[in-house]
């Protein structure tokens, strides 16, 4: 399976198989004007799989074991 780690304050791994959609969403509180995802506090890699990464919610399709990594988003508020 396939370890997913999304970083907010309660930092919630997702256990999945290879193969699966896993579907990552940010812990939204207030109003938002931009999301930015990144995978281990880098950009996300330019890969057809990785879908909706300037969403509040991301998906990663057919995961691999190489997608096993912490995932977090940067939101930006208006103003």
């Amino acid at each position: 399976g396939v370890a997913l780690t999304v970083a907010d304050a309660a930092l919630k791994t997702l256990a999945l198989p290879t193969g699966a959609t896993a579907t990552l969403s940010a812990p939204v509180f207030g109003t938002v004007s931009s999301y930015l995802w990144s995978q281990n506090n880098a950009p996300m890699p330019a890969d057809p799989r990785f879908t909706k990464w300037t969403t509040k919610t991301m998906q990663i399709k057919s995961l691999t074991e190489t997608d096993a990594a912490e995932y977090a988003c940067a939101m930006t508020t208006p103003g």
